[in-house]
């Protein structure tokens, strides 16, 4: 009896110390307004975000609108920027092509002629500490420059900071837009459920209980 006692106390306390991150939003500067965008074909274009905390960031979500579906050329270049002097500095994170879906939301952008919204979620693994980043997204390879009408989707959220587009002649300029984007992952500063604090208090008292046993 004893020992089935033992077992059950040090499988509870075992358990409240299993604390299992879930995933929740990092940073997120808006969802899309279905009002306008900034063009993402023939331009690198970035918006800068916050990170408040030690994070691990597991997906990239942004929307876009788009003329038809076939202006997406299938994959997205994306980076993680420094930020300096307010604008993407050093590459941290990515400058890769992720092939990622385009699926349809159902809703239609007002000044753009109608055209259709999409949302994008690319699946990252990658740290960031506290600080000031640029994502940077791109339709396709970077290098790759032909217009095509797929556009970052705005946002009537954000940071009060408008994004930047680069032509790779003229430098980071100015869009005047802020743009529908956020980022998910665990934080380091993730607090325990109600339920963990209950769990927890179970094991240390079945903790204190083998102790007075023994």
């Amino acid at each position: 009896m004893g020992y089935t006692v033992k077992r059950a106390g040090l499988a509870a306390l075992a358990l409240s110390f299993s604390f299992v991150a879930q995933s929740a939003t990092i940073y997120n500067n808006g969802a899309p307004n279905q009002f306008s965008g900034t063009q993402m074909s023939e331009f690198l274009v970035a918006e800068d975000f916050a990170i408040n905390s030690v994070s691990n960031i597991s997906n990239i979500r942004f929307w876009s609108i788009q003329a038809v579906l076939s202006d997406y050329l299938g994959s997205v270049y994306w980076a993680i920027y420094s930020n300096a002097a307010s604008e993407p500095d050093v590459i941290l994170q990515g400058g890769v092509t992720a092939t990622v879906t385009a699926t349809p939301t159902g809703a239609a952008a007002s000044t753009v002629g109608g055209y259709a919204e999409y949302v994008f979620d690319i699946p990252v693994t990658f740290q960031l500490t506290v600080g000031n980043y640029w994502l940077a997204l791109h339709n396709g390879p970077v290098a790759t420059n032909t217009f095509n009408e797929m556009f970052w989707a705005t946002t009537s959220g954000g940071n009060g900071i408008e994004s930047l587009y680069n032509d790779g002649v003229n430098g980071w300029v100015g869009s005047g837009n802020e743009l529908a984007f956020r980022l998910d992952g665990t934080s380091g500063g993730v607090i325990p459920e109600p339920g963990t604090f209950v769990l927890l208090a179970g094991g240390l008292a079945a903790a204190a209980f083998l102790r007075r046993r023994s």
